[in-house]
């Protein structure tokens, strides 16, 4: 399965470019280019830690923004409950669950 091209962020990679310190990548094997499409040599793919930081950034961002909105949709909710919306535990009678149990 391949993914699309820059599939994840709003930057463009650069083609044949680090994207790192946009230095030439050379044909010798001195890079990688990763599956999201974004270039690096060797060396600043080990500086960066061996991640995409444009992904990185791109999933923190879109986390961020997902956990924002789940905590607003939280206190939304929160100023709707009322009692009317709490379920009542009803109490179980332990002498009628043993007899269905011994009928079995």
């Amino acid at each position: 399965m391949c993914l699309p091209i820059n599939y994840s962020i709003r930057v463009s990679s650069l083609p044949e470019l680090c994207d790192d310190c946009y230095k030439k990548l050379d044909d010798d094997g001195d890079g990688i280019v990763l599956i999201c499409d974004y270039g690096f040599h060797w060396h600043c793919y080990d500086q960066i830690e061996y991640g995409c930081q444009y992904c990185e950034q791109y999933y923190k961002n879109e986390i961020n923004k997902n956990v924002n909105l789940f905590l607003q949709s939280l206190k939304k909710k929160a100023n709707t409950f009322s009692e009317n919306n709490r379920f009542e535990k009803k109490p179980q009678n332990l002498e009628e669950d043993t007899e269905e149990y011994k009928n079995i």
